[in-house]
């Protein structure tokens, strides 16, 4: 596989490991946009994800095959504020 040109951290190709080179990944899930989130990986192949406007997101990965990441889990725990 080649280097990814259009990644944002080709710049540093030299410098750090070749995965960072790249803008391909092993396995997906995708998240609205409009909010910042912390990930974190947990137990069993599990990752941890929470959004800064009150989302909760426990999702697995095969860490064989990667692909998809399935959703297992959600909560909010905020309240949305409509003007």
């Amino acid at each position: 596989m080649g280097a990814n040109p259009s990644s944002s951290l080709s710049f540093m190709k030299g410098v750090l490991p070749k995965y960072f080179s790249s803008e391909w990944s092993f396995a997906q899930f995708h998240l609205p946009e409009n909010t910042k989130f912390l990930v974190a990986f947990g137990r069993q192949n599990t990752i941890v994800i929470l959004g800064l406007n009150g989302s909760f997101y426990r999702c697995v990965f095969d860490p064989i095959h990667g692909g998809e990441i399935v959703q297992q889990e959600y909560a909010r725990f905020l309240k949305s504020h409509t003007n």
